[in-house]
């Protein structure tokens, strides 16, 4: 029988909030390895409201924090085997809760040095961690179109905001838009370094004017 990916994670987050906090991982582990294949739309919801569900969980409860960190070394078992770019995010965002972005960064910087293309395909789920590091010459090195990455955020944005649209009535669309601000304000750090105040000024205009059409400032 089919299982309801909102059902689960709903009965995640009550269990955690009654206590039950063995029910509510069990339900969060579903949730992550199995929503998406109930329904592709939990592609992005899964490494947002489930896997940050799961985190606060983690910090209440010590097996859910296991369980977190057997997943994370999971994943980066089967990225040591063969590449997969859902699986690296997936790897991104689960070290970003663990707060262990040294690790990530560490396998970027082995793609960057053993194979160049994975590392490029790899950039744009990574960068905003390489910013925050302050690993100045591997943003340089990537980030080779400034307009193309904007437009790439752009459309990852407007992506985001649909699903929570279709899927959640809306919940989660300040989440969306302070991840939109957050990746616009990171690209805008890198170009300082590059000292390409040019670029920002056309970006900064492009900015106002996809906004505009969008209904207003975020």
């Amino acid at each position: 029988m089919k299982k309801d990916p909102i059902k689960i994670l709903e009965l995640a987050e009550t269990s955690y909030q009654e206590g039950k906090y063995q029910l509510s991982l069990e339900n969060y582990i579903w949730c992550f390895e199995n929503a998406e294949k109930e329904d592709p739309i939990w592609k992005s919801a899964k490494l947002g409201a489930c896997l940050e569900g799961w985190y606060n969980l983690s910090q209440q409860y010590q097996p859910a924090l296991d369980a977190l960190e057997n997943k994370k070394n999971e994943i980066y078992t089967y990225l040591q085997n063969q590449y997969d770019i859902d699986k690296f995010v997936e790897y991104v965002k689960v070290c970003s809760y663990l707060k262990i972005e040294q690790e990530l960064i560490n396998l970027f910087k082995l793609y960057d040095k053993e194979n160049i293309e994975l590392a490029k395909i790899s950039f744009e789920f990574v960068y905003e961690i390489l910013v925050q590091n302050r690993e100045w010459d591997l943003c340089s090195k990537y980030l080779l179109d400034s307009l193309e990455k904007y437009e790439l955020i752009l459309e990852k944005f407007d992506e985001l905001m649909r699903i929570s649209k279709e899927a959640f009535n809306g919940e989660y669309n300040q989440i969306y838009q302070n991840k939109f601000i957050r990746d616009i304000e990171n690209l805008f750090i890198i170009l300082e370094h590059r000292d390409c105040q040019k670029e920002i000024d056309i970006i900064k205009n492009r900015l106002e004017i996809d906004l505009t059409s969008r209904g207003g400032s975020i």
